[in-house]
């Protein structure tokens, strides 16, 4: 793996640390024929398409889009931060979406390539305000949490990472290794400057204190890795920095088959007003600035090569391919199939 590298110390934390089987398909049958009896082999049946899961391929690549959770939001400030309330409820009202209580959704993607079982993010787990459905899902698809052999995180935001612990805050997947910006862990080890954030002060202290958890547990399993803008992970698998949501906030590319899919993470919000105005701010951005030119830049790459994409926060499944429209770009989810 080229730009990968073991984690062996966190910066500035050393005081801080003071499922079912699989359907049951291919069992043997016993049926008579005559006065004999002949073995007959169930094929192998997959999981019903839809139940938690969705199922797509990339080339050779399985990927799963896993429901984790939802939530309502109000869409000003958080997706238009820079941009006036009734300019924002003028895009709503345009696209049939209310101006107040917007539902989003928590994608995480699963792949499989060859022996290996892949996560990018972990969801919200059981201890937050939505409770993630992860597990369970898994569970539906016949994935144990010891499974899992390798976690891409995007980004230290607890709707990405809190999946990661049970509610004694133990690593749930003890088989995987885990994937991490080096610039994003150096940030979140280190004192975090939000200054260019306007959360409040208790929305900042919670999200540096699990943050910091976080990679206390992760920097102790001894599986924790950082890896740079680049860096091939395994076979058709690699990750994109795009910073502006976070310092070290990356996405995930898939090459196989001659096709190509990017996870494209929190680098876009909003199903209508993050494609439409990429230039608008999201409040959750660590730099507001940098973040509307980082969306820019990924919106306009997957569009001129016509990449499939993921994102974790527009309607489930969150698979499509995005389009230029006048000066921004349009959500197009991929049709559903069965």
């Amino acid at each position: 793996m080229s730009g990968v590298r073991r984690r062996e110390a966190l910066f500035g934390l050393g005081a801080l640390a003071a499922s079912a089987a699989f359907m049951r398909g291919g069992a043997a049958a016993v049926q008579p024929a005559g006065d004999k009896a002949v073995m007959q082999t169930k094929p192998a049946e997959k999981p019903q398409q839809g139940a938690g899961f969705y199922r797509f391929k990339v080339g050779e690549v399985e990927c799963y889009s896993i429901g984790d959770s939802q939530a309502r939001m109000d869409p000003f400030p958080l997706w238009g931060e820079n941009a006036s309330e009734e300019a924002v409820a003028a895009a709503l009202r345009a696209s049939a979406l209310p101006a107040k209580q917007n539902l989003m959704h928590f994608n995480v993607l699963l792949m499989k390539t060859g022996s290996e079982t892949w996560l990018v993010d972990a969801g919200n787990g059981p201890a937050r305000a939505e409770p993630g459905m992860l597990m369970k899902h898994l569970g539906t698809l016949g994935v144990k949490a010891e499974d899992v052999s390798g976690i891409v995180l995007s980004h230290l935001h607890g709707d990405h990472f809190a999946g990661l612990m049970d509610k004694d805050g133990k690593l749930v997947f003890t088989n995987a290794k885990y994937f991490l910006n080096a610039t994003e862990c150096e940030f979140w080890s280190r004192t975090p400057d939000l200054s260019k954030t306007n959360l409040n002060a208790d929305w900042k202290k919670g999200m540096i204190e699990g943050a910091q958890k976080t990679l206390i547990a992760l920097e102790a399993s001894g599986k924790l890795n950082m890896v740079d803008d680049g860096a091939k992970l395994t076979s058709g698998i690699s990750v994109k920095k795009t910073g502006g949501h976070t310092p070290g906030h990356q996405t995930v590319v898939v090459e196989s088959g001659g096709k190509r899919f990017e996870m494209l993470a929190d680098a876009v919000h909003h199903y209508v007003l993050s494609f439409q105005h990429p230039e608008w701010h999201l409040h959750f951005d660590y730099d507001a600035k940098e973040g509307a030119r980082a969306r820019r830049e990924v919106l306009s790459r997957v569009a001129s090569d016509e990449s499939l994409v993921m994102c974790y926060h527009t309607p489930w499944p969150g698979v499509g391919r995005v389009i230029r429209e006048g000066d921004g770009f349009a959500w197009m989810p991929m049709v559903w199939e069965w």
